[in-house]
């Protein structure tokens, strides 16, 4: 939980009875309970919190308080802070929010919204329900909401206010209306609103409360004097009750204040019940004003007087009621009420110099520090443009938040520094270069350590060499993680080697990191029987440190098994991965494993299961990282086209373009439309993949994923079937060929090999075709690929028909036709039972395909029925059939086939 759990109430501070608001306040409060909000806006000292604070003591709904101030400006912030102020009430609560909360992508703010709502709606019907409330289940209460000005956070608001669950109701204490909609709300008499006219003191209030909190009678005239001067303020006569107590002439006090402003009145007094303290007690409330919140052993620290000390001036501070608000019913926690706190902080300006009081911060910061909280440390050293300190502070506790994956605390801290600290430092920059990575941005990563390289070359702040030898071997496990992805297994395997020499125990993740892709290194190397040698060494050295690699060696393991196409070890694999890093929500690892058991089903032809886990991977968007997210939405749309839902199809693919746009991503951008594309040709069409086939390049990254741009457009190619598309088409198998054989990538050699035979065939080379489609059976048998073969349609169902009836793998070919629709069986039988003969003698040969369609041609169908036949669309049977024409050379039908007639085609 954040740091700020301290400062959030389960019934706001406990405050004096003397203050404590008068009943019908406490009556409206809950009868406007009824309604979505209640507003409490008045300015400092009127008596918000004390209001709020005994309304909620009596109420009997549960309520969840949180106390703001400026350092909560951050949507994330506040909604980690919103979450532990409920879990003061209800442990657990709001889990998938906070979940979300620590995504490397930070997701929109509609779907922090809407998870934060629902999740608000079932805590809150539950408690209902358990106590048989007809008023709201629960009562959110937000004090100072006044020092919020992030426009993200009052969107949020404003939106939990329109969505708000009826069994939730929001409290908002502030001291100016806040940019919410709440003119609509007034409209629809959806608000309670509480106002400064609605908080002062009547005349008669102000002579009943002088005379309980002084002590003794007071004069009417002094009391009447206050009830003006103060108008019912409520800070202004507790000031006046605490000077007026060591008074014995009310005269005398009344011709002092005769002709002063209230505003006047309040400045003089508070001043003067500080001058009435000991000099000791002066100089505590002082110092520690610097202070946003204490407690003895801070205050120990910060300005030397001993924590037991420190307690009994707290008590003293307490019961002189000089504005100290508790933080927590435990009596640890405290704060002074803003008032009194703005006044100490210019009285420390005028007594203490800067250099003094910077004294004090810094040391505030390092006990936050040694506390654990970090982020309060932080704020100290920037307080006092210490940056320096703040850049140290980072650097210094980086680690333990890049072991725990907390990659957006970690945006929020480099954010927090100026752009041009953190450029010139290699610790802040290497921070930036983990958070692009988690994003699968290669090349903005290869930027930062480029600068990063340069940094250490200056060694501008200066390093020992010591560090910097760690810290070029981070870079050498940043450099591990892009040589994979790029397929380039030496340069991988002596990155991650030299990472893991250079980096520490304690760095876990930077040291997982560097195993999982020294793992992943030995298969590109073809050293795959090390891979389980050095899996089963790491993982028993990795139990003597708790476990913190296991997760990733596993995950090496089982990139390993895709790539060689053991589909069956890799989903035992998978679903280990799964079990061990669901229960410590580790989504970022965690998500391969469920991404992959959702390829290996559909690779299986095991839809039902496909769909779930491919369904699973796309829901942990901003958990896991963007390119799982993004393999379930291509997963989940090709299992949708092959269970035929093309509704679905639609609007996964839809749903995958939105997301890569999200992200920024080019080449994620690049493999949507590549998926339309081949979802385009699973559908019959032959797409124009101009649009995207252009900025592939010609290097290849390593094919992990269930939509490799360079494959479709192979197949889009072979679709097209002219000679220059069938020429590109040969060239580019050739050389993913080599790069499959290079890499060791068993899977992808499969399909390469089969779409290899679907060219061959194309090209009139029957036999190729049925000698490259049998090596393809031969490797993909022992994984029992089947969705592979049968997405290359009915040409590809002839083809193996073929090979079955030539007895080659009889049962699994059989198993993999069985697979195919029906009717892709039928059009490839029909279009093999027509007497078509070569066409070489044209200078320009039919292809396979023109032939069929030359046949059907023959037969007076129309280009509907045609496409009808083949499972193609209407506009391809029209290209092809103008592409016979300019072939034979001729003008029509007829001609067509008198021609083909001629030259014993047909």
């Amino acid at each position: 939980m954040p740091v700020a759990l301290i400062r959030t109430k389960m019934q706001g501070p406990h405050l004096p009875g003397d203050l404590l608001p008068r009943r019908r306040l406490l009556n409206r409060l809950q009868a406007g309970l009824n309604r979505k909000l209640t507003l409490i806006s008045a300015q400092a000292g009127a008596g918000k919190t004390t209001l709020l604070a005994q309304w909620l003591d009596e109420c009997p709904q549960p309520s969840a308080w949180l106390s703001l101030d400026e350092h909560d400006n951050d949507l994330l912030v506040f909604v980690s802070y919103l979450i532990g102020a409920l879990r003061t009430v209800f442990p657990g609560a709001c889990e998938k929010t906070l979940a979300l909360l620590s995504a490397a992508q930070t997701p929109p703010l509609r779907v922090i919204t809407s998870l934060l709502v629902n999740e608000l709606d079932d805590l809150a019907l539950a408690v209902s329900s358990e106590r048989d409330y007809s008023a709201p289940g629960l009562i959110l209460a937000l004090d100072d909401y006044q020092t919020i000005t992030e426009p993200e956070i009052h969107r949020l608001v404003s939106a939990l206010l329109q969505h708000l669950p009826r069994s939730v109701h929001l409290v908002l204490a502030t001291r100016s209306d806040p940019p919410l909609p709440l003119p609509q709300l007034r409209a629809r008499g959806e608000m309670t609103e509480f106002r400064f006219v609605d908080l002062r003191f009547t005349p008669q209030e102000t002579d009943a409360f002088l005379q309980g909190a002084v002590g003794r009678e007071v004069s009417a005239e002094a009391a009447a004097l206050l009830a003006e001067k103060a108008e019912g303020w409520i800070v202004g006569l507790r000031l006046a009750a605490l000077s007026m107590r060591v008074l014995s002439d009310d005269e005398a006090f009344v011709q002092r204040f005769k002709g002063t402003s209230s505003a006047l009145i309040v400045e003089y007094l508070l001043s003067e019940v500080l001058a009435r303290q000991s000099p000791e007690i002066q100089d505590f409330v002082l110092r520690t004003s610097v202070l946003d919140r204490f407690c003895p052993s801070l205050c120990e620290s910060v300005i030397g007087v001993s924590a037991t000390q420190s307690q009994e001036n707290i008590a003293w501070i307490a019961q002189a009621n000089l504005f100290l608000v508790p933080l927590d019913q435990e009596g640890r926690w405290y704060r002074y009420h803003h008032l009194f706190r703005d006044l100490l902080r210019e009285r420390l300006r005028q007594r203490l110099s800067p250099e003094e009081i910077v004294t004090l911060h810094t040391r505030a910061s390092a006990w936050f520090e040694q506390s654990g909280l970090t982020e309060e440390a932080l704020e100290h050293a920037l307080a006092v443009g210490d940056m320096d300190r703040a850049a140290m502070l980072v650097e210094t506790h980086r680690h333990e938040a890049m072991n725990g994956e907390r990659w957006r605390l970690l945006r929020r801290w480099l954010d927090l520094l100026p752009r041009e600290v953190v450029e010139r430092r290699a610790r802040l920059l290497l921070i930036e270069a983990w958070l692009v990575g988690v994003r699968f941005k290669l090349a903005e990563l290869l930027s930062i350590v480029e600068r990063v390289e340069v940094r250490l070359g200056e060694n501008d702040p200066p390093l020992s060499e010591v560090d910097r030898t760690i810290l070029r071997g981070e870079v050498a496990a940043l450099m591990s993680f892009v040589h994979f992805w790029l397929g380039q297994g030496q340069p991988c395997l002596d990155n991650a080697q030299q990472a893991l020499e250079a980096t520490p125990a304690e760095h876990r993740l930077v040291r997982g990191i560097a195993l999982t892709y020294r793992l992943g290194a030995y298969h590109l190397v073809g050293q795959p029987d090390r891979i389980y040698d050095e899996a089963s060494k790491a993982l028993a050295e990795d139990r003597q440190y708790g476990g913190a690699h296991q997760h990733r060696i596993i995950l090496s393991l089982m990139y390993s098994q895709l790539l060689a196409g053991n589909l069956r070890l890799a989903e035992q694999t998978a679903i280990q991965l799964q079990d061990l890093t669901e229960p410590h929500k580790l989504y970022m690892t965690g998500g391969n494993a469920i991404a992959a058991r959702g390829l290996i089903y559909y690779l299986w032809n095991d839809l039902d299961r496909a769909k779930k886990s491919y369904a699973h991977a796309a829901e942990l968007r901003y958990q896991a990282n963007a390119v799982t997210v993004l393999q379930g939405l291509f997963g989940l749309a090709l299992t949708y086209q092959a269970m035929g839902e093309p509704d679905q199809v639609r609007q996964t693919s839809e749903a995958a373009f939105a997301w890569a746009r999200e992200i920024g991503d080019g080449p994620m951008l690049i493999s949507a439309h590549a998926l339309a594309s081949r979802l385009a040709l699973l559908q019959g069409e032959v797409p124009d993949t101009s649009h995207w086939s252009v900025p592939l390049g010609d290097t290849f990254s390593l094919m992990l994923l269930p939509e490799i741009p360079h494959l479709t457009l192979a197949r889009a190619l072979i679709a097209r079937a002219t000679p220059g598309a069938l020429q590109q088409a040969t060239d580019l198998l050739a050389r993913l060929r080599s790069f499959a054989e290079a890499t060791h990538d068993t899977w992808h050699l499969i399909e390469i090999q089969a779409l290899q035979a679907l060219l061959q065939d194309a090209l009139g080379e029957r036999e190729n075709a049925l000698t490259l489609l049998e090596q393809a059976i031969q490797l993909a048998q022992p994984g029992g690929f089947i969705r592979l073969f049968v997405d290359l349609g009915p040409t590809m169902a002839g083809l193996l028909e073929e090979l079955n009836s030539q007895g080659v793998a009889p049962g699994y070919v059989a198993q993999i036709l069985t697979a195919f629709p029906q009717d892709a069986r039928t059009t490839e039988a029909k279009s093999s039972s027509l007497v078509l003969r070569p066409s070489s003698s044209l200078v320009d040969p039919l292809t396979p395909r023109e032939l069929e369609v030359l046949a059907l041609l023959a037969r007076h169908l129309t280009n509907r029925q045609i496409a009808e036949e083949l499972v193609i669309s209407p506009v391809t049977v029209k290209t092809h059939t103008l592409r016979i024409y300019r072939k034979l050379d001729v003008r029509g039908r007829q001609q067509a086939v008198a021609r083909a007639q001629e030259l014993d085609i047909l």
